[in-house]
């Protein structure tokens, strides 16, 4: 296989995954996170908030695919990814790519 960069997985010539490389690179990723937490402490109520809220999210969103026909929840699972895309236009400003949402 080839030689693992920092913070990549290193994936061989046949598709199979480095796990020397993999746990490397995952705790290479692990201790910036801690470094950065421990950096600046007051964003760890902004990781714990935005990660309470994406698991609410799920449980809710899991409930509604749970309660409604499937034809339905599939065709708002199309609509997910246009409204998303719109939505980052507004949050971030940047120029929307005409293929981007698609």
């Amino acid at each position: 296989g080839r030689a693992a960069d920092p913070g990549m997985i290193a994936i061989s010539s046949d598709l199979s995954i480095d796990p020397v490389a993999a746990a490397k690179a995952i705790m290479t990723q692990l201790l910036d996170v801690c470094e950065t937490l421990r950096a600046h402490p007051e964003s760890l109520w902004l990781v714990l908030l935005i990660s309470c809220a994406q698991f609410v999210g799920l449980a809710l969103q899991t409930m509604a695919y749970q309660m409604t026909d499937p034809g339905q929840s599939s065709l708002m699972l199309y609509l997910m990814i246009p409204q998303a895309y719109v939505l980052q236009y507004l949050v971030f400003h940047e120029p929307l790519n005409p293929w981007g949402g698609l």
